[in-house]
């Protein structure tokens, strides 16, 4: 507890405090001109554009209701800095029920209470998890606990209500897009069903689309999708006969795998599910560029395929090490804002010389550390996926259900 309260206190990344800044806007001005007033903020020197769906920015101005109506927060344009550990305290208490989701995912797999408890303290306790919401302490917590509510509602066969979770959690961010894809075509493989599936996913981001498609600043943050740029950033080129195309790895494999699974004929089984839902949390990972506080989203998938599989002691050490690959490919690749800057004690009158780095201590072999941390961070994760497999389908030869 000790360790979480210093973290707590002593961490977070400046992009938490724009994003909650810009949520203001949303109990001050008009909510059809969100994304004109919230150009209007400067943040260390430049005006960063709202990159979002308005979810998330209504969700934290309902949170900062409150504090409107007893007069904490008299206007838009001056946001306390301290406000940020009242957005934390709410992040974490998600971070808690997304513990207690895994919890129930477990249980609707047919687990006991062992393999429950496990697979949820796995998570509460994953240094991946906790860089995100503690250290870096972004949102991407909100859209990883409605992925996983969702998953429970998958398993009960409640399409729907599947399909909607991860709809409006592509509104926060677009990593429900993948998770989504791979298993409605598993578990759904009527045409129409598939049809009507992905009508219902797009509910929310048709809804707001509509609702802000005129703005400029909504065509310009929003449906601009700057977050390709980081997608498209490995390719392959293919050389056909006449000139060459340039593909995304991100892409193909996402269709490849769409198509083996579209194309499975046998009973489905939900323990597959923990395998898919894997694969799709670390394709953004495996082969594409990506900012670390997305690293949340594998998380859930490990926490649990290693409680609900038994996992012993080799394979935690496993993940241990790749996390380790992890940090040093975020100390090393993104130094510059994403280091010693994330500490916060001079908000506690504590002095502190931001020239120091971690990278300056764990940079050994400039300048290929970042390749050799990355490489070890890919293996890992890529061993993750094969020892789950290999579980998932050891099981399912001797019996089905995996207990």
């Amino acid at each position: 507890m000790a360790v979480v309260a210093l973290l707590f206190l002593f961490f977070f990344h400046g992009d938490i405090t724009y994003i909650a800044h810009m949520s203001l806007s949303y109990l001050f001005r008009n909510p059809l001109d969100f994304y004109e007033a919230a150009s209007e903020y400067i943040f260390m020197g430049n005006k960063p554009a709202a990159n979002y769906f308005p979810t998330i920015f209504i969700l934290l101005a309902l949170a900062f209701l409150p504090l409107k109506l007893i007069g904490v927060i008299q206007s838009p344009e001056i946001f306390n800095i301290y406000l940020v550990y009242y957005v934390k305290f709410i992040l974490l208490g998600i971070f808690y029920l997304a513990g207690k989701e895994i919890k129930n995912i477990i249980f609707a797999l047919g687990g006991n209470g062992v393999q429950a408890n496990s697979s949820k303290w796995i998570f509460l306790m994953s240094p991946f998890a906790i860089f995100s919401v503690l250290i870096f302490s972004q949102v991407d917590i909100v859209y990883v606990y409605l992925i996983l509510i969702g998953i429970k509602h998958v398993i009960y066969k409640k399409y729907s209500i599947f399909s909607l979770l991860l709809g409006i959690a592509f509104t926060i961010k677009f990593f429900s897009l993948i998770p989504f894809i791979l298993i409605l075509l598993y578990v759904r493989k009527k045409p129409f069903e598939i049809i009507k599936q992905i009508g219902i996913f797009m509910i929310p981001i048709i809804f707001f689309t509509l609702v802000y498609w005129n703005s400029i600043n909504f065509q310009k943050g929003v449906l601009g999708w700057g977050v390709k740029d980081y997608l498209f950033m490995f390719t392959v080129t293919v050389n056909p006969l006449f000139g060459g195309w340039v593909l995304s790895i991100f892409i193909v494999l996402i269709v490849i795998a769409s198509l083996s699974i579209y194309t499975l004929k046998d009973e489905i089984y939900p323990e597959i599910l923990l395998f898919i839902f894997m694969f799709s949390s670390f394709l953004v990972f495996l082969t594409s560029l990506w900012h670390p506080q997305w690293i949340v989203l594998i998380s859930p998938s490990i926490a649990l395929a290693l409680g609900y599989l038994n996992a012993n002691s080799s394979i935690m050490n496993v993940t241990t090490i790749t996390f380790f690959g992890f940090i040093g490919t975020v100390f090393t690749f993104y130094h510059s804002n994403v280091d010693m800057a994330m500490f916060r004690g001079p908000l506690f009158f504590i002095p502190f010389n931001y020239q120091f780095l971690v990278k300056d201590l764990i940079d050994f072999y400039p300048p290929y550390s970042f390749l050799i941390y990355y490489s070890i961070f890919w293996a890992g994760l890529t061993f993750l996926l094969y020892w789950t497999w290999n579980e998932i389908k050891v099981k399912k030869e001797k019996g089905g259900k995996v207990n």
